[in-house]
């Protein structure tokens, strides 16, 4: 990854293994699904509102006013 893309990773979610790519079988690849299936996706929440409906959410942020 270089400096030219790292906008397009905002929500990427990277997974790093010490396995090589040979060695890489189903075992390894059931352990990076487990990761990934673990993993908080919170999408620009903070922790507290994950649990929170979206409606919640999104009347707590102040609104912009035009004028």
């Amino acid at each position: 990854m270089s400096n030219f893309c790292l906008w397009q990773l905002a929500y990427t979610e990277l997974y790093f293994t010490d396995t090589l790519w040979p060695d890489f079988d189903s075992r390894e690849f059931r352990s990076a699904l487990a990761s990934y299936a673990g993993r908080e996706r919170r999408f620009g929440r903070t922790s507290e509102q994950v649990g929170q409906p979206r409606s919640l959410v999104s009347s707590a942020v102040p609104k912009a006013g035009l004028g």
